[in-house]
């Protein structure tokens, strides 16, 4: 793997001004090839008028069959094809389901409905193994979406992943670590997300360019965290 050469220039990496735009994705690696979920608590979507929020298994090897909505007033959920407990007589779909999408709508009064400004969905999916996995996400009312799509990703089950890479990963967790300390890197801003999605690729085994690549990460950011955690 080739190393970023470090330099004394991107000492004030981070004093730089923070993107101000939404950040886009979050990756969420908890399925595996079995199709066997590693989610230990449900994730939160924040859900805000005039933004639509996506959750995607295109990156993953299982398919959507059921999804649920405990609490509908606020939100309505569409997938890319006709799902059960969605729609009716859905027994003849062909094609696989990856995709859903929620958006937010005026409060509904629905009897027997206590109000509330949460919503619980839950997910069953199948992976091509035939394995049925769960997944949680909590739905909560926002003035502003944190992210706008939510990718489910593979959790890779191969031991050549070297611990080499398991050393590097660890360097860089130290440097975000450090980072955060001393309040050069600030927790939930837009690099902080894209440092979160780095961190993301480089556990499924991506190499540090790579994982700079598809994060939106600049090298220099990349050298400066492997500068501090080292």
């Amino acid at each position: 793997m080739k190393s970023f050469v470090l330099s004394g220039l991107v000492v004030g990496l981070f004093a730089l001004p923070v993107l101000s735009q939404t950040n886009i994705v979050r990756l969420l690696p908890f399925g595996n090839s079995d199709g066997q979920t590693r989610q230990r608590e449900p994730e939160t979507i924040y859900l805000s008028n005039g933004h639509g929020v996506t959750i995607s298994f295109l990156s993953s090897s299982e398919s959507i069959k059921q999804a649920w909505l405990d609490n509908p007033s606020f939100v309505v959920l569409f997938a890319d094809g006709c799902l059960q407990g969605l729609q009716d007589n859905c027994q003849q779909q062909k094609g696989d389901i990856k995709v859903l999408h929620l958006k937010r709508i005026n409060d509904l009064k629905i009897p027997g409905l206590p109000p509330s400004p949460r919503s619980l969905l839950t997910v069953i999916t199948q992976s091509t193994e035939g394995k049925g996995s769960v997944y949680l996400f909590k739905i909560v009312k926002s003035t502003k979406p944190s992210y706008l799509v939510f990718e489910i990703t593979a959790v890779e089950n191969d031991e050549s992943v070297t611990v080499n890479n398991h050393q590097i990963l660890q360097i860089f967790r130290q440097g975000v670590l450090v980072a955060k300390q001393q309040k050069f890197l600030t927790e939930g801003s837009p690099l902080d997300k894209e440092v979160h999605n780095f961190l993301t690729y480089l556990s499924l085994g991506l190499s540090v360019e790579d994982a700079a690549s598809k994060s939106g990460l600049s090298e220099k950011v990349v050298a400066r965290l492997q500068e501090l955690g080292q």
